[in-house]
């Protein structure tokens, strides 16, 4: 069974088709229920499968209220589902009513010099490991000022890897993004050459713990 959330016990699901091709399947206990679908093997771990997953989970928690479950997170069987709604319920209630009405956008900023090379064409080992640890350096700080904006207006902010610039995942009430939008436009427009953008809103995948969805 590959899982896909944890939504509301008495939250109405609505009808999707799996990445596996098969009908999504609501398991209730008495606090949370989970979405799963019953797939013959474990789903191919791709971006591709990925993507169309999120995308699944993205649809149902435009209906209800979801607690999104990391991919490719399996269980042997429904027997299985229902073992881990006994276990969990509690844990997962308490996060359902934390993150209720809450969306994640994931924001991404660049600035003059984010990728820069050395002058160099050719640099030496000790000028490389400057620049790199520079780029290091303002990556850091401007991480440091934009979370400080944004936690003007989200809940919780956290910091992604990136392989230039900063990404952040912000944690916000959906009615917020436009405040988002407006202090983050603000930063940009204090240099010249800055770029911001954002990208959701979506389920808050990045606010999810890992202990909750990390079983396999």
């Amino acid at each position: 069974m590959l899982l896909y959330a944890v939504i509301r016990a008495e939250a109405e699901s609505p009808a999707l088709v799996g990445v596996c091709g098969g009908g999504l399947e609501t398991h209730r206990d008495a606090e949370v229920a989970l979405v799963a679908e019953a797939c013959d093997r474990p789903p191919e771990n791709s971006r591709p499968m990925a993507l169309r997953y999120y995308e699944i989970v993205d649809q149902l928690s435009r209906s209800v209220s979801a607690l999104p479950i990391r991919f490719p997170t399996t269980v042997g069987g429904r027997d299985d589902v229902i073992r881990e709604l006994a276990r969990r319920a509690p844990q997962w209630r308490r996060r359902l009513d934390e993150l209720d009405g809450l969306a994640e956008m994931v924001l991404r900023a660049s600035w003059p010099g984010a990728a820069a090379t050395p002058e160099s064409g050719h640099p030496s080992g000790s000028a490389y490991l400057r620049h790199r640890a520079a780029l290091v350096h303002t990556a850091e700080q401007t991480a440091g000022q934009l979370e400080r904006r944004a936690r003007l207006v989200c809940r919780d902010v956290r910091r992604l890897s990136a392989t230039q610039g900063v990404r952040l995942a912000c944690l916000l009430p959906r009615t917020a993004e436009l405040e988002l939008r407006r202090v983050l436009n603000e930063w940009q427009q204090d240099e010249v050459g800055r770029e911001v953008t954002l990208g959701g809103p979506w389920p808050p995948f990045s606010f999810v713990d890992v202990q909750e969805t990390a079983y396999r």
